[in-house]
């Protein structure tokens, strides 16, 4: 969870500038080795991840502080929009000026949020509070078939593990992908599959992983698919780290349409008036997916199989179930794998976090001691240091009751070379362990995934009539 930094007020001190009513006007450049405002920060962050460059879901909104994620995401945005890539922003310039082409029309009527409140909203997260910020897209909504068709024990056991791996990890991996592929290529006679998928994670984790799942799934699909699977149109995006307050409240949007309430034996259930629960005879079985990019093969309705099954059937039933449980023990290793990559990958940012933080506070430092260089040997004037860097004076001991600069400056300098820098780089060790760490699992989930591969297509090859190998991959 991420800790509040030392309070600063708006901006170290500052006061609102006209600059701050804006997403798109700095009040100076953003970029390495700028003076990197939180103000600017904290919109060029918003910016950055309602255009999908920087994942603001990671931080639970905006947090105001420059370092390299932010970097590394402005290059990207640069690099795709044939900018120079430097990783800077200029008030006016040419990348500030494209991405208001960009996310104008998304951000353009919002005034960002202060640092305070960012602070408080990241505060009252880590109490269990709602947030101030928004950190969810639009609500969705699935208009049901009146006749849902009957889903295979086979169809709902395998949604019923993608939900459970979404509950080990707050990753979505491979998962919207596969079944927007799936969604592709079947068309509406798959639509029940995913729908039954919502209902397990909405069930499971409740609706905000739910939808974020949904739309992972039909941002991948073309309009028209996107639509048909809706029931109606997709709801227009709905701006992240924004103020909650100062967006259109649509937590009564239904996320089943006609009150579809549950999974009953195996099928999507309607309340009736009565409030009965009504079953629906399917005319047919659509075709599932098999375990990769869709989920696996349906059975046959019992009405069309024989009573008495040839020995080579029995035989072949056998094997197929044995494939199974190959792929699902596959699959088990690399979630696993993948579980602990995303926890590496986690506290790597973490602690990123805090060296960008130090990395700050070092510069800062920095500038106080030439501050106080350029008073002289007179007595020290507390009410002399800019404003930007009085909140060190929360964070540097005794530094307000100082009198004289000579005495000031050893201070400081103790306190840069005593405590700034140790921790700093007790971080920077830290973070190479967890890199390397994290390269392992790289490695050891590369080749657990073409293990789940293999075996995943050795089942569809031998379970379900041979068939296209490329659709067996897996999350």
């Amino acid at each position: 969870m991420y800790v509040n930094p030392p309070k600063q007020g708006f901006g170290f001190g500052r006061s609102p500038s006209p600059f701050d009513d804006d997403f798109f006007s700095l009040g100076a450049p953003v970029g390495p080795g700028q003076p990197n405002r939180r103000e600017d920060v904290i919109k060029v962050e918003t910016i950055l991840g309602n255009t999908g460059h920087h994942d603001l879901a990671k931080t639970d909104g905006p947090l105001g502080w420059w370092g390299e994620r932010h970097e590394t995401a402005v290059k990207a945005w640069q690099g795709e929009n044939g900018l120079k890539v430097d990783g800077l922003l200029k008030p006016n310039g040419p990348t500030i000026t494209s991405l208001r082409k960009s996310a104008g029309g998304l951000l353009g009527g919002f005034k960002p949020p202060s640092p305070d409140e960012v602070d408080e909203h990241h505060g009252r997260l880590a109490q269990g509070e709602p947030g101030l910020l928004n950190t969810r897209p639009a609500r969705l909504s699935i208009r049901v078939p009146e006749q849902p068709p009957e889903l295979d024990e086979q169809s709902l056991a395998f949604n019923a593990d993608s939900a459970r791996a979404l509950t080990r990890t707050s990753v979505d991996g491979d998962v919207p992908k596969i079944y927007a592929n799936y969604l592709k290529q079947a068309g509406a006679e798959g639509h029940t599959t995913v729908l039954d998928l919502v209902e397990q994670v909405n069930n499971a984790q409740g609706r905000d992983r739910a939808e974020r799942v949904l739309h992972g799934i039909i941002g991948q699909l073309p309009p028209d698919q996107a639509k048909a699977f809706l029931g109606g149109e997709v709801p227009a995006p709905r701006p992240i780290g924004v103020r909650m307050a100062d967006l259109a409240d649509d937590d009564a949007v239904p996320l089943f349409k006609k009150g579809i309430t549950q999974l009953v034996d195996g099928r999507l259930a309607r309340n009736n008036a009565e409030g009965q629960e009504q079953e629906e005879t399917p005319e047919q079985t659509p075709p599932t997916p098999p375990p990769g990019d869709k989920p696996p093969e349906g059975e046959e309705k019992p009405d069309d199989k024989p009573e008495d099954k040839p020995e080579e059937e029995e035989a072949k039933n056998e094997e197929c179930e044995r494939l199974q449980a190959v792929f699902e023990e596959k699959q088990a290793a690399m979630i696993e794998l993948r579980d602990k990559l995303s926890n590496e990958e986690t506290l790597l940012e973490s602690i990123e976090a805090d060296i960008d933080e130090l990395t700050q506070q070092m510069h800062d430092l920095e500038e106080l001691m030439a501050e106080l260089a350029m008073q002289g040997k007179g007595d020290y004037d507390v009410g002399r240091i800019p404003q930007k860097l009085r909140y060190l004076l929360r964070i540097f001991p005794g530094l307000g009751a100082i009198r004289g600069i000579m005495e000031a400056t050893d201070a400081a300098m103790e306190y840069y070379h005593n405590e700034i820098l140790p921790r700093r780089s007790a971080l920077e060790k830290e973070r190479q362990e967890v890199l390397a760490r994290k390269q392992e699992l790289e490695t050891s989930l590369e080749e657990a995934a073409s293990a789940a591969d293999a075996a995943a297509n050795e089942f569809q090859t031998g379970c379900s009539g041979g068939g296209d190998e490329s659709s067996g991959q897996i999350a």
